[in-house]
């Protein structure tokens, strides 16, 4: 056999070769809906809303982002009501405190996408599988340095600060019952000061408090408006274009971690599992950055805009697992008692 033979043939069978390779590929990989309902709390929607323009027009699937006005608490015991006849397919931006009620509620898969060993074991929270990672953030004490310069306030640091009665009728902190940002608070005030100390603290705290928004959204609207000179909100808020005047010594801050999950008896389950790869690849991540605020768990994720100049707090608190079966507990007090009375 002459050599222009035998690389004709071996042309061939490569040839032959990755014909059948892609018809095995086609006949394995499970076909996509062309429909796709993403759940998630309103502060992430520009975040969310972007993911899924980005997934939809990658992968040729409908997908759509619904809040309903929602925080994050809100909208994970909205996936818990339909439980016996779910909406959604996936459900993003569970906050890592409040994971544990959502996965006891039995509405949510346990699913290992195949990227999932490209994200760091450190970013990854939920043992048990359900929840994958996606971002986290830091959450701070803030203030509006006008009102402070105006009225000759003290500038807050620490929890303790807060309690000041020259905040009397100037401090905001979103509601722990509907937003994922109070419940963040909350988690902190109780993690650093114990519990008993803790619910002294709030009680106290309720003093100074003008209103509680309902998440993220709320909140930023009243420190927008000039309506709160002090408050607790993301590190990245502070450089965010629409309040200026927002700043925090980042003394002290605590670790905001959000994921993202399949829902039990999805839909249209193919295009959710596609679309939990997605967030988690390099080109999902790159997202969370520019139109998240919030940092990216893949270590080779882009950082950019407000997160890249952000500053860290020094000093940081995060989350105790053996505290997560307390969150509804939590709540329910914090409702009785610092709301209610």
């Amino acid at each position: 056999m002459s050599f222009r033979t035998r690389a004709l043939a071996v042309v061939a069978v490569l040839v032959l070769i990755t014909a059948v390779s892609a018809l095995y590929l086609g006949t394995q990989q499970p076909k996509l809906e062309g429909t796709l309902i993403v759940y998630g709390p309103k502060g992430i929607r520009s975040f969310a809303n972007e993911a899924v323009r980005v997934f939809s027009q990658r992968y040729g699937v409908n997908a759509t982002f619904v809040h309903y006005g929602m925080g994050s608490i809100e909208i994970a015991n909205r996936l818990i009501s339909e439980k016996s006849s779910p909406t959604a397919d996936v459900i993003l931006g569970i906050p890592e405190f409040y994971a544990k009620p959502v996965i006891e509620s039995d509405v949510l898969e346990a699913y290992s996408p195949p990227n999932l060993g490209e994200i760091p074991l450190n970013k990854i929270w939920d043992p048990s599988g359900h929840i994958l990672p996606v971002d986290e953030g830091y959450i701070v004490i803030v203030y509006n340095e006008t009102i402070v310069a105006e009225r000759h306030l003290p500038v807050p640091s620490t929890l303790d600060d807060l309690l000041d009665p020259r905040f009397k009728g100037l401090l905001i902190y979103p509601n722990p019952l509907t937003s994922g940002t109070g419940l963040s608070f909350l988690t902190w005030v109780l993690t650093e000061k114990g519990e008993d100390a803790g619910w002294q603290y709030l009680h106290r705290l309720k003093e100074n408090v003008i209103f509680y928004p309902s998440g993220w959204t709320d909140a930023m609207d009243a420190f927008i408006r000039g309506e709160a000179a002090v408050g607790v909100m993301f590190n990245t808020d502070t450089v965010y274009s629409e309040t200026p005047n927002l700043n925090s010594t980042m003394s002290r801050g605590f670790v905001y971690r959000e994921g993202i999950a399949l829902v039990k008896g999805a839909p249209h389950k193919e295009a959710a599992k596609k679309f939990i790869e997605f967030m988690l690849s390099k080109e999902g991540q790159d997202l969370a950055a520019p139109w998240g605020y919030v940092y990216p768990v893949r270590p080779d994720a882009t950082l950019s805009g407000d997160v890249a100049r952000a500053r860290i707090p020094s000093s940081l608190v995060s989350f105790n697992p053996s505290l997560g079966g307390n969150a509804d507990v939590w709540r329910d007090r914090w409702n009785r008692e610092i709301l209610g009375s």
